[in-house]
């Protein structure tokens, strides 16, 4: 199969392709790790063909009796060294939100020296993605119970807040937020610090906004471009809805999130959040 660097396949693609099921994938990740996953806008895994073809040696290596342990460490010792920044120190704690989620005040004083730390895309890179990767993935083994994981939430969010408001917004205006019945607002808050950093008046509208309030705003704020985010595939209908009501209204929409299919109306922003960024401030340059 001709491999590509491009991660452009979801957990559930690979793990069909592969013959195991996405508990195994995900499993083998974190107790092995394998393979190390893109996080998307939306949160959700996205995977080369060459971690697919890694994936499938794996299973066809535990197929035929070898321990999962030894296959696992037979193939990372097969993989050819790949360049990588190095994740010495707090950026490379993909754990942190987890391990202190029960000590808030040591929480937020951890999250506080992370951002300290390095620049905004560094560290929403290299750190946050990584963590709410884990974030999400121990939430779903049953590892981490629901208020936890609001509190651990609320803080991150707290801290973006707080970067945002510290940011001048100033230059072409970009509302960015989620639309109705959609609740991960993390990417969407991180999308507009990095709107800011690029010099552009991203003003941030928040989780389950209405259509009607989408084109409100369109109308009172104009805009010169807006972005919805979504995750889930029933944040998908809202988001049409909101896009409708904002066509002809602004001159740009864009959407981000894995699930939302192909609309003219629409572009549809890369998954990784810097670069999508990049491509907002280009298209507003132009």
């Amino acid at each position: 199969m001709e491999t590509t660097t491009a991660h452009d396949m979801s957990i559930g693609d690979v793990a069909a392709a592969a013959g195991i099921s996405a508990s195994t994938l995900r499993s083998w990740e974190v107790r092995y790790q394998l393979v190390d996953p893109i996080r998307s806008y939306g949160l959700t895994r996205r995977y080369t063909e060459a971690q697919l073809e890694t994936i499938r040696t794996m299973k066809q290596l535990v197929d035929s009796g070898l321990p999962a342990r030894k296959a696992a460490a037979m193939l990372r010792q097969a993989a050819p060294a790949q360049p990588r920044v190095s994740q010495a120190g707090p950026l490379g704690d993909s754990g942190l939100l987890v391990r202190h989620g029960a000590a808030p005040a040591q929480l937020r004083q951890a999250i506080d020296e992370v951002f300290a730390s390095a620049p905004f895309e560094t560290v929403l890179s290299m750190w946050l993605m990584p963590n709410l990767r884990t974030l999400g993935d121990a939430w779903a083994d049953g590892q981490l119970d629901i208020a936890t994981e609001h509190l651990i939430s609320i803080l991150i969010r707290h801290k973006l807040g707080t970067l945002l408001d510290a940011l001048p917004s100033d230059g072409p205006r970009v509302l960015v937020g989620l639309p109705a019945g959609a609740r991960h607002e993390i990417p969407s808050l991180a999308l507009a610090i990095c709107l800011r950093r690029r010099h552009f008046d991203a003003q941030f509208l928040g989780a389950d906004t209405p259509e009607e309030s989408w084109a409100a705003a369109c109308d009172m704020l104009t805009p010169q471009a807006i972005v919805l985010g979504t995750l889930l595939p029933a944040d998908t209908h809202s988001a049409q809805s909101a896009i409708q009501a904002c066509s002809g209204r602004v001159p740009l929409i864009y959407v981000g999130g894995p699930q939302m299919p192909d609309t003219d109306l629409a572009t549809h922003l890369p998954d990784d959040i810097p670069m999508a960024a990049d491509v907002i401030a280009a298209s507003l340059a132009s």
